[in-house]
């Protein structure tokens, strides 16, 4: 959707002031829940203010803002996505030929037609219609406000697995590695497509962003997908993930010595344990993108209903934080930088105090059942008998990115 079909829009409805505020009511509920971003395939500031806009052409044009989402909620949370294109009203039908892959389909108003949903995959289109589903069975009996919370937390709940997705870049040129992570980000909808394909009763959900330490102005991020269902294959599912991975790296597998990419299945336990943050800093030299129907001019920031909306809190950041133990190992093993022959790590064994064992052999001596949470992990140093620390969970000690107290 772009200009034109903005013009289109704010030319239907037939109160804006109205309209702009049950589309932010509308943003932040779906941001809460864990369903904004098109990038990810879920709906984004177009989507919504069709979504909107629609609803508001079917209703008489006194209905107020929660109104107008109430309706919005409940009229979509049944939608056909699958079988039917969204028009908008009052706009003639052209014939459209919808690929395979999409899921969802939402028809720009000007011509030629396009989707402003392209990149929904099947599982993103069903998290969408379920949690409208949720919500809409809440209405009578729930504030709007109670409504778009815990999102998050219902997402950690629901999966006892996830696909974990883990990338870093630390090369000199701070543009490339961010033009890297958006490009692995626009992978993660083909993973989605290709587990649908590969395991149609598989449920799957990922969740909308980037999680990061919010302390580093490191190029990164971990990405995560919620996972469900009987009767699945084992070994394929993880080839499937071995080759997404293999294709985020590159070529032949070849990552360069300046990044790394991990694709891996991790239980509930272990993603819970390590208290991600999702990452709301935006990145040096980074522009924050404004939408064009959110530059409109207007009064809508000076309108006390407007104000009465509660925003997406941003997390206050805390200065000298430890980078996490994963990142540490994930550099020592893929940065080539270092050797991992030339390291130990120190752990917390239950019942025998801190135990040590060579880097290198940190995976492959557990199984699944026998793996230790990198909560666990006390400090990584060099090898030999008076090995320098170059990283202490109990001291904060840091030689490897410099966060916490190095001394």
């Amino acid at each position: 959707m772009g200009y034109r079909d903005n013009l289109a829009i704010m030319a239907a409805v037939p109160n804006l002031k109205t309209f702009r505020l049950a589309r932010r009511a509308l943003k932040y509920f779906c941001s809460s829940r864990g369903i904004y971003g098109s990038k990810y395939g879920f709906l984004g500031g177009f989507a919504v203010t069709f979504l909107i806009a629609a609803t508001c052409k079917s209703l008489p044009p006194d209905n107020t803002a929660s109104e107008i989402v109430a309706a919005t909620l409940v009229r979509f949370s049944g939608f056909p996505w699958e079988e039917e294109i969204l028009w908008f009203p009052g706009v003639d039908k052209t014939s459209i030929n919808r690929e395979d892959r999409e899921a969802m389909y939402i028809a720009s108003v000007t011509r030629p037609s396009h989707n402003i949903a392209r990149n929904a995959s099947r599982s993103t289109a069903q998290t969408i219609e379920r949690e409208f589903q949720d919500a809409a069975s809440k209405l009578s009996s729930v504030r709007f406000e109670d409504l778009c919370m815990g999102g998050l937390d219902d997402f950690y709940s629901r999966y006892k697995t996830f696909i974990k997705i883990q990338c870093a870049f630390w090369g000199s040129r701070p543009a490339e590695g961010r033009k890297w992570i958006s490009w692995i980000e626009s992978r993660l909808v083909l993973l989605l497509v290709n587990l649908g394909k590969e395991f149609p009763s598989l449920e799957t959900r990922l969740w909308p962003g980037r999680f990061g330490d919010l302390t580093s102005d490191d190029i990164q991020g971990t990405y995560l997908i919620g996972v469900s269902g009987s009767g699945i294959d084992e070994g394929v599912f993880r080839s499937v993930l071995r080759d997404s991975q293999r294709a985020m790296k590159g070529d032949e597998g070849d990552e360069g010595g300046d990044r790394w990419v991990s694709v891996d299945l991790v239980k509930q336990n272990m993603v819970v344990a390590e208290n991600l943050q999702i990452y709301t800093r935006i990145w040096e030299g980074e522009e924050e993108i404004v939408l064009d129907e959110e530059a409109e001019e207007g009064d809508d920031d000076t309108d006390p209903a407007v104000q009465s909306i509660p925003k997406l809190a941003v997390t206050e950041l805390k200065y000298g934080k430890l980078r996490p133990s994963h990142d540490v190992l994930n550099r020592l093993f893929w940065d080539s930088r270092y050797c991992p022959d030339d390291y130990i790590v120190g752990y917390e064994d239950r019942f025998k105090g801190v135990k040590e064992m060579q880097l290198t052999s940190w995976k492959k001596e557990f199984t699944d059942e026998e793996f230790i949470p990198m909560h666990r992990l006390v400090y990584f140093r060099e090898k030999g008998v008076d090995g320098k620390i170059v990283w202490d969970r109990r001291t904060r000690v840091d030689h490897i990115f410099g966060s916490g107290q190095t001394n």
